[in-house]
């Protein structure tokens, strides 16, 4: 049984180096242009509240893969706090996982890799 993959975009480096400590295979949309099984997609929010152009437009061609997404922001945006999770999430009816800020804490770590875990289950 393989695990679920990670979909990430990271401009900054912010989601890289989180999907780093992350115990998961991944793929950056950057260097794959698609994808043809189920992933869990991790994004940051820009512009205070925007999801990021390539992730949009990524989506396009392989939302149908998608089973969940994970946000990541900065607090200091207040309720724009990793709002394209909540876009993308609104707009493909897949769960809202979890939020992290910036390149996110041991903590949110665990909790990131316990969530995927679980998602895990849903494909099983």
């Amino acid at each position: 049984m393989t695990k679920i993959k990670v979909a990430f975009y990271s401009m900054g480096g912010n989601t890289k180096s989180f999907v780093k400590k992350l115990d998961v295979e991944s793929v950056d949309i950057l260097t794959e242009p698609s994808v043809s099984e189920p992933f869990i997609l991790l994004t940051p929010t820009y512009f205070f509240g925007q999801v990021p152009e390539k992730v949009g437009s990524w989506l396009v061609n392989n939302g149908s893969y998608m089973r969940g997404v994970i946000g990541f922001g900065n607090r200091n945006w207040g309720s724009n706090f990793g709002r394209a999770a909540d876009i993308i999430s609104d707009s493909y009816g897949v769960p809202l996982l979890d939020k992290v800020e910036m390149r996110g804490t041991d903590e949110d770590v665990r909790r990131v890799n316990e969530g995927i875990a679980s998602c895990q289950a849903w494909r099983d």
